[in-house]
C-alpha cells in the first residue's frame, strides 16, 4: 500500500454499500446477493452465449454484442448509480449528495 492510498483510505474509508461494514465497497455477505445476469442478443433480446448477436438474427441492431455483469438490482444498482451520478454511498447505503436532496448539480 502506497502512502497516497493509505492517506485516501484514511480520508475516505471504504464501506459496504449494502450493510455499511468497513473494508470494501461490497462485503462477502452482501456479495451473495449479487448474481450474474443472463447475456442477451442485442438484436432480438433472447439469450445469447457471451452476449453476442446471433448469426441468424434478422433484427437490425448496430451493436454486435452486449455484456451485463450483474442484475441491475440491490447493491449493484446502488454502486452503479453512485458512480454514474458521482454520489457517495454512506454506511446505511443511502446516497449522500445534492442530487439525493432533489437539487441539480
Amino acid at each position: 500500500m502506497t502512502v497516497s492510498n493509505w492517506f485516501l483510505d484514511m480520508l475516505f474509508p471504504k464501506h459496504c454499500a449494502g450493510c455499511g461494514k468497513g473494508g470494501g465497497y461490497v462485503c462477502e455477505e452482501c456479495e451473495i446477493g449479487m448474481w450474474e445476469e443472463e447475456q442477451i442478443c442485442p438484436g432480438c433480446v433472447r439469450a445469447s452465449r457471451y452476449g453476442l448477436k446471433h448469426v441468424y438474427c434478422t433484427e437490425k441492431s448496430p451493436l454486435t454484442g452486449v455484456t451485463c455483469l450483474w442484475a441491475y438490482e440491490g447493491i449493484a444498482r446502488k454502486l452503479i448509480a453512485s458512480g454514474k451520478y458521482r454520489t457517495a454511498v454512506n454506511g446505511a447505503g443511502a446516497s449522500s449528495s445534492k442530487q439525493a436532496e432533489g437539487e441539480r448539480i
